[in-house]
């Protein structure tokens, strides 16, 4: 009995104020309900996006590293983050509101009435708070950019999700249904162009900078080789091994040919001494004109005088005949004797070139390598981001939604009526607790007044007679 008396007690506010609680409850419900439809409705458009990532198209893959450590597999939060920066940034929202005219929504025609009138109050009070913001911020009013406002606006209205999915959800909200459609696709196919770009650039510089280097060592490719030449061309050699063993060879053949000249010099010159003393013999035995033999009987002839100088003559030619081949095969043997000392250093000189050259080769064999690989990602077509499906032109908004309005502003409706209630019967019992005790101490102060019928020296009980 006593727990059914305290609550009715405690409910006795609300039993004696349920009118005024339902006022208020059904006035808030009205005001929310008619701000529904002063507010724009808003489309959400949604296209959808696939991750699937590709292998890299490397005949020499590596693993990829940052800070000198393995790379982590990109989360799928990540790639959302990701997807979402590349959707908002400033060059896509530029051309997004360069191309729907987005910066000259402001100056739209507002409708007339009182809607109208209610747009103009929201977008001036909107402009005041922002302004205020601003001015609590840097303490000045900066002059508004009509531009940047469209893009932070139309920023805000995208988003990339992904619930745990390879299917990536680009939704964008706008007041116009096509034109949230628009921009939604637009969206998604830059995510999808700049995903296939982000993967083809590495490759883009790779390939660049190997080509390059794949220039430069060719060109010191065809130096090496110019120079090898130039080298074996100054030593009229082919080949400096065959050159050095045909070297040997002749000097031996020379030197053999040098010795049986030397022999023939030595033999011509004796006979040319042995025809020089005949002649001086002969010389020696004329007398008179007369040429007589050494036996003194028998005379030397004229005819073979002038044989004997004959001879001796031609022994004199043949003689400086051999001594010039004699020479000029010595020169030769020296010649060919010079070319030999000086083989060891074009050797070595061919050498260090030919091991230069098998360098230079290796490594444009490798940079060839690099450089095809280089080629091929960069001009994969293939992309971790593909366009699943293209966004649909929304019939229904996504706000408001006048029942979840309506049913919100009554539910916190009722709890700010309760409070209310119990806040001003709280304030009331006060209030008349305070009254009491006013009153009763007034009581207490004043002097008790005598009866009203009551009269001064006259006793009450005394009657006639």
């Amino acid at each position: 009995m006593q727990d059914a008396l305290d609550l009715r007690r405690l409910l006795s506010p609300l039993l004696r104020n349920w009118p005024w609680i339902l006022c208020f409850v059904l006035s808030a419900m009205a005001t929310a309900l008619a701000l529904t439809y002063v507010y724009s409705e808003r489309y959400e458009a949604t296209a959808l996006l696939s991750f699937r990532p590709v292998a890299a198209p490397d005949a020499n893959p590596a693993l990829p590293q940052a800070f000198g450590s393995p790379v982590p597999a990109a989360p799928l939060k990540v790639v959302g983050h990701t997807l979402l920066e590349l959707a908002r940034a400033p060059d896509l929202l530029e051309q997004l509101v360069n191309e729907f005219d987005l910066d000259a929504e402001r100056s739209k025609q507002y409708a007339p009435g009182l809607i109208g009138l209610v747009g103009r109050l929201k977008d001036g009070l909107r402009d005041a708070l922002g302004d205020l913001m601003a001015l609590a911020k840097y303490g000045r009013i900066p002059e508004s950019d009509p531009r940047l406002q469209a893009m932070q606006k139309l920023a805000s209205n995208i988003s990339v999700r992904s619930y745990d999915a390879y299917v990536f959800r680009v939704q964008v909200e706008d007041i116009s249904p096509i034109r949230a459609a628009a921009i939604a696709d637009i969206v998604a196919q830059a995510l999808v162009e700049r995903s296939r770009d982000g993967d083809r650039r590495p490759g883009v510089l790779e390939r660049e900078q190997l080509a390059a280097l794949l220039a430069d060592k060719r060109a010191e490719l065809t130096e090496a080789r110019a120079e090898l030449r130039g080298a074996l061309t100054a030593g009229d050699a082919a080949s400096v091994e065959l050159e050095t063993q045909q070297l040997l060879e002749r000097r031996t053949l020379l030197k053999l040919e040098r010795s049986r000249l030397n022999a023939d010099v030595k033999k011509a010159r004796q006979r040319l001494e042995a025809l020089t003393a005949k002649a001086a013999l002969k010389r020696d035995l004329t007398t008179g004109g007369e040429i007589r033999s050494p036996v003194g009987s028998a005379t030397i002839s004229p005819d073979d005088f002038k044989r004997l100088e004959s001879e001796k003559l031609t022994a004199e030619v043949e003689l400086t005949a051999l001594e010039a081949q004699y020479a000029a095969l010595d020169g030769s043997v020296s010649e060919v004797e010079q070319r030999i000392r000086g083989m060891p250093a074009l050797q070595a000189r061919v050498d260090g070139l030919r091991m230069q050259l098998r360098l230079l080769e290796r490594d444009v064999e490798l940079l060839s390598g690099a450089y095809q690989d280089a080629m091929i990602r960069s001009t994969n077509l293939g992309s971790e981001v593909t366009l699943f499906a293209r966004a649909l032109v929304p019939v229904e908004p996504t706000s408001p939604i006048k029942l979840y309005h309506v049913g919100l502003t009554g539910f916190l409706a009722v709890f700010v009526a309760i409070g209310a209630t119990y806040v001003l019967a709280f304030l009331a019992d006060e209030r008349r607790a305070v009254l009491r005790l006013t009153s009763n101490a007034q009581s207490a102060a004043l002097p008790m007044a005598p009866e009203p019928n009551a009269r001064i020296g006259v006793d009450h009980d005394d009657g006639p007679g």
